[in-house]
Protein backbone atom coordinates (compact mmCIF):
# COMPACT_ATOMS: atom_id res chain seq x y z
CA UNK A 1 0.00 0.00 0.00
CA UNK A 2 1.39 3.51 -0.40
CA UNK A 3 0.94 6.51 1.62
CA UNK A 4 0.09 9.98 0.10
CA UNK A 5 -1.41 8.87 -2.62
CA UNK A 6 2.16 6.98 -3.81
CA UNK A 7 1.93 3.30 -4.45
CA UNK A 8 4.09 1.25 -2.68
CA UNK A 9 6.84 -1.13 -4.27
CA UNK A 10 5.67 -4.51 -6.11
CA UNK A 11 6.66 -7.75 -4.62
CA UNK A 12 9.37 -9.76 -5.90
CA UNK A 13 7.11 -12.31 -7.58
CA UNK A 14 8.04 -16.05 -8.02
CA UNK A 15 10.45 -18.18 -10.27
CA UNK A 16 10.66 -21.81 -10.05
CA UNK A 17 13.97 -23.86 -11.50
CA UNK A 18 13.60 -27.39 -11.97
CA UNK A 19 16.68 -29.07 -13.78
CA UNK A 20 19.49 -31.69 -13.72
CA UNK A 21 22.17 -29.51 -12.49
CA UNK A 22 22.25 -25.49 -12.31
CA UNK A 23 25.41 -23.87 -12.63
CA UNK A 24 24.58 -19.79 -11.50
CA UNK A 25 27.33 -17.88 -11.98
CA UNK A 26 24.93 -14.73 -12.63
CA UNK A 27 22.00 -13.73 -10.45
CA UNK A 28 18.75 -14.91 -10.12
CA UNK A 29 16.72 -12.32 -8.31
CA UNK A 30 12.63 -12.29 -7.07
CA UNK A 31 13.14 -8.63 -5.29
CA UNK A 32 10.92 -6.48 -3.74
CA UNK A 33 10.46 -3.11 -5.72
CA UNK A 34 11.33 0.49 -4.31
CA UNK A 35 7.99 2.37 -3.13
CA UNK A 36 8.48 6.76 -3.24
CA UNK A 37 6.50 8.61 -1.57
CA UNK A 38 6.14 9.76 2.92
CA UNK A 39 6.10 6.13 4.32
CA UNK A 40 5.23 3.85 0.82
CA UNK A 41 5.50 0.66 1.87
CA UNK A 42 8.56 -0.77 -0.37
CA UNK A 43 7.82 -4.56 -2.21
CA UNK A 44 8.50 -7.66 -0.02
CA UNK A 45 11.01 -10.46 -1.72
CA UNK A 46 9.42 -12.92 -3.50
CA UNK A 47 10.35 -17.02 -3.77
CA UNK A 48 12.99 -18.75 -5.84
CA UNK A 49 12.21 -22.53 -5.34
CA UNK A 50 15.05 -24.59 -6.98
CA UNK A 51 14.69 -28.81 -7.46
CA UNK A 52 18.47 -29.93 -8.96
CA UNK A 53 20.78 -33.14 -8.41
CA UNK A 54 23.59 -30.68 -9.20
CA UNK A 55 24.09 -26.54 -7.72
CA UNK A 56 26.84 -24.69 -8.55
CA UNK A 57 28.83 -21.77 -9.61
CA UNK A 58 29.45 -18.17 -7.50
CA UNK A 59 26.70 -16.33 -8.26
CA UNK A 60 23.73 -14.88 -6.40
CA UNK A 61 20.26 -15.94 -5.40
CA UNK A 62 18.30 -12.89 -3.83
CA UNK A 63 14.92 -12.76 -2.77
CA UNK A 64 15.25 -9.30 -0.91
CA UNK A 65 12.56 -6.52 0.29
CA UNK A 66 12.53 -3.60 -1.26
CA UNK A 67 14.54 -0.74 0.08
CA UNK A 68 13.51 3.27 0.77
CA UNK A 69 10.89 4.16 3.07
CA UNK A 70 9.28 1.40 4.73
CA UNK A 71 11.49 -1.88 3.81
CA UNK A 72 10.11 -5.16 2.37
CA UNK A 73 10.09 -8.11 4.09
CA UNK A 74 12.80 -10.31 2.84
CA UNK A 75 11.06 -13.23 0.62
CA UNK A 76 11.60 -16.84 0.32
CA UNK A 77 14.00 -18.95 -1.12
CA UNK A 78 14.59 -23.05 -1.31
CA UNK A 79 16.99 -25.83 -2.69
CA UNK A 80 16.14 -29.42 -2.83
CA UNK A 81 19.80 -30.88 -4.05
CA UNK A 82 21.92 -33.78 -4.15
CA UNK A 83 25.02 -31.73 -4.31
CA UNK A 84 25.21 -28.01 -3.38
CA UNK A 85 28.36 -25.80 -4.22
CA UNK A 86 27.50 -22.49 -4.26
CA UNK A 87 28.64 -20.30 -1.13
CA UNK A 88 25.81 -20.02 1.11
CA UNK A 89 26.93 -16.49 1.59
CA UNK A 90 25.75 -15.80 -1.67
CA UNK A 91 21.64 -16.94 -0.56
CA UNK A 92 20.00 -14.06 0.55
CA UNK A 93 16.47 -13.12 1.39
CA UNK A 94 16.95 -9.89 3.68
CA UNK A 95 14.35 -7.34 4.88
CA UNK A 96 14.67 -4.01 2.90
CA UNK A 97 16.11 -1.32 4.97
CA UNK A 98 13.81 1.42 5.14
CA UNK A 99 14.24 5.43 6.66
CA UNK A 100 10.63 4.47 8.88
CA UNK A 101 10.81 0.98 9.02
CA UNK A 102 12.79 -1.70 8.25
CA UNK A 103 11.15 -5.21 6.36
CA UNK A 104 12.25 -9.06 8.74
CA UNK A 105 14.39 -11.00 6.62
CA UNK A 106 12.90 -13.93 5.06
CA UNK A 107 14.30 -17.43 4.94
CA UNK A 108 16.47 -19.83 3.09
CA UNK A 109 15.66 -23.63 3.32
CA UNK A 110 18.16 -25.92 1.64
CA UNK A 111 17.80 -29.91 1.52
CA UNK A 112 20.00 -32.45 0.72
CA UNK A 113 17.76 -35.02 -0.92
CA UNK A 114 19.84 -37.45 1.66
CA UNK A 115 18.09 -35.42 4.60
CA UNK A 116 14.80 -36.22 6.18
CA UNK A 117 13.75 -32.39 6.87
CA UNK A 118 16.23 -29.62 5.41
CA UNK A 119 17.89 -26.33 7.05
CA UNK A 120 16.31 -23.43 7.50
CA UNK A 121 18.94 -20.49 7.85
CA UNK A 122 17.55 -16.67 8.74
CA UNK A 123 20.90 -14.18 8.30
CA UNK A 124 20.48 -10.88 8.42
CA UNK A 125 23.75 -10.05 6.41
CA UNK A 126 24.62 -7.80 9.35
CA UNK A 127 22.24 -5.19 8.79
CA UNK A 128 21.25 -3.08 12.13
CA UNK A 129 18.34 -4.76 13.94
CA UNK A 130 15.04 -4.69 11.97
CA UNK A 131 11.83 -2.66 13.48
CA UNK A 132 10.15 -6.29 12.18
CA UNK A 133 11.04 -9.75 12.93
CA UNK A 134 10.59 -13.12 10.95
CA UNK A 135 7.90 -15.56 12.66
CA UNK A 136 8.90 -18.79 12.69
CA UNK A 137 5.51 -21.22 13.06
CA UNK A 138 4.61 -23.79 15.00
CA UNK A 139 4.70 -27.64 14.79
CA UNK A 140 7.95 -27.55 12.13
CA UNK A 141 10.75 -29.08 12.97
CA UNK A 142 14.26 -29.14 10.82
CA UNK A 143 17.60 -31.10 10.46
CA UNK A 144 19.14 -27.79 11.17
CA UNK A 145 18.50 -24.13 12.44
CA UNK A 146 21.15 -21.70 11.80
CA UNK A 147 19.91 -17.37 12.81
CA UNK A 148 22.93 -15.26 12.22
CA UNK A 149 24.66 -11.53 11.50
CA UNK A 150 21.48 -9.94 13.80
CA UNK A 151 18.68 -11.98 12.60
CA UNK A 152 15.57 -11.27 14.61
CA UNK A 153 13.26 -14.31 15.09
CA UNK A 154 9.85 -14.70 17.03
CA UNK A 155 9.06 -17.84 18.07
CA UNK A 156 5.52 -18.00 20.08
CA UNK A 157 5.26 -21.97 19.86
CA UNK A 158 9.01 -23.16 20.13
CA UNK A 159 11.83 -24.00 17.41
CA UNK A 160 13.12 -27.40 16.95
CA UNK A 161 15.42 -29.13 15.40
CA UNK A 162 17.06 -33.10 14.76
CA UNK A 163 20.77 -31.75 15.05
CA UNK A 164 21.56 -28.07 15.88
CA UNK A 165 20.26 -24.93 16.63
CA UNK A 166 23.09 -22.26 16.40
CA UNK A 167 22.32 -18.23 17.34
CA UNK A 168 25.09 -16.12 16.14
CA UNK A 169 26.73 -13.25 15.69
CA UNK A 170 24.31 -10.94 17.69
CA UNK A 171 21.18 -12.47 16.23
CA UNK A 172 17.85 -12.61 18.90
CA UNK A 173 15.12 -14.74 19.40
CA UNK A 174 12.27 -13.60 21.35
CA UNK A 175 8.29 -14.38 21.44
CA UNK A 176 5.51 -11.76 21.06
CA UNK A 177 4.19 -10.15 23.71
CA UNK A 178 0.50 -11.90 23.24
CA UNK A 179 1.75 -14.95 23.91
CA UNK A 180 3.01 -13.83 27.46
Amino acid sequence: CGAGNTRGGNGGGRIDIAAGSILIDGTVSANGTTAFGNQAGSGSGGSINITTSLISGSGLLTANGGVYETGGGGGRIAIRYDTFNLPEANIRAVGGIGNWAQGGNGTVFLKSFAQGLGDLVIDAFGQNSPTDTTPIPPGVTFDNITFRNNARIVADSGISATNTIRLENGSVVTHSPSSE
